[in-house]
């Protein structure tokens, strides 16, 4: 019976130490990227841009976060993205519909990793040169633009889904800055964090796959950016426990359990 009292005690002890946490995460780097290697610049960290803008010209946004905080072996019981609106797109305004497709807003992985280095003062990004299959000479304009199934390096069939916003949630001709939107936990979410946190980085895209597939109209959404400063800036939200350390009274409670059982 001793033993048996003991042995619930050091349970017992053990899971108290297993306290629950949660870490609200701003991006490290984020920024978006465009399919167009024409233009003079194919990276922009002013805002987060995700949509269409003309025939064979789509743009995503990528967003990378410090998972340090965060002790490795944590068990991840539920995460969330929350982006907030910077500005509409006067463009979009004009638009004849809301839609984004039967696809929605997606949150995807990155693969392989992309590089955000603003060391020299300026919007670098480490993917660019080989995103688009050329050599990034002449400001990008022998770059090879990546087409609507999306070959773009990172953003290929072989990311993962990991959350959505489903359509006819974001009004997207008529958005009012400031406004919030979230990408909700999910099992594949939660198992992209726990498997970021050996690396203590986590990289997402954001996509809107349907509007890659062919064109019909301006479609553009305009998210705050972290990297400029903008609000509402976005949140990685992770709802955590970590392995637990046994309390000195569990310890306690394992020697006596120990000298009782030598007895024995």
């Amino acid at each position: 019976m001793k033993s048996l009292i003991l042995t619930t005690l050091v349970v017992g002890a053990a899971a108290a130490a297993a306290t629950g946490a949660i870490v609200s995460l701003n991006p490290t780097g984020d920024a978006y990227v465009r399919n167009n290697g024409n233009e003079g610049s194919s990276f922009d960290t002013s805002e987060l841009l995700v949509g269409r803008v003309a025939p064979g010209d789509w743009i995503r946004s990528v967003l990378a976060f410090d998972l340090s905080s965060i002790p490795d072996g944590s068990t991840i019981n539920a995460v969330t993205l929350t982006v907030g609106i910077n500005t509409q797109d006067a463009g979009t305004t004009s638009a004849g519909t809301d839609s984004l497709g039967g696809t929605g807003l997606q949150l995807r992985t990155v693969s392989p990793d992309a590089e955000f280095d603003a060391g020299d003062g300026s919007a670098d990004f480490g993917w660019n040169a080989s995103s688009w299959g050329g050599d990034n000479s002449s400001g990008g304009v022998d770059d090879v633009p990546w087409s609507g199934g999306g070959n773009i390096k990172g953003a290929d069939g072989s990311t993962s889904l990991l959350s959505t916003i489903e359509n006819g949630t974001i009004p997207i001709r008529t958005v009012t800055p400031g406004t919030q939107y979230t990408f909700a936990s999910s099992p594949e979410f939660i198992a992209a964090i726990t498997g970021d946190l050996g690396d203590d980085s986590a990289q997402f895209q954001m996509v809107i796959p349907a509007l890659e597939s062919s064109f019909n109209e301006r479609k553009l959404i305009r998210f705050a950016s972290s990297s400029n400063g903008s609000q509402p800036v976005p949140v990685l939200q992770i709802d955590y426990t970590p392995i637990p350390e046994p309390t000195g009274a569990a310890l306690g409670a394992l020697g006596l359990l120990a000298v009782l059982r030598r007895r024995r």
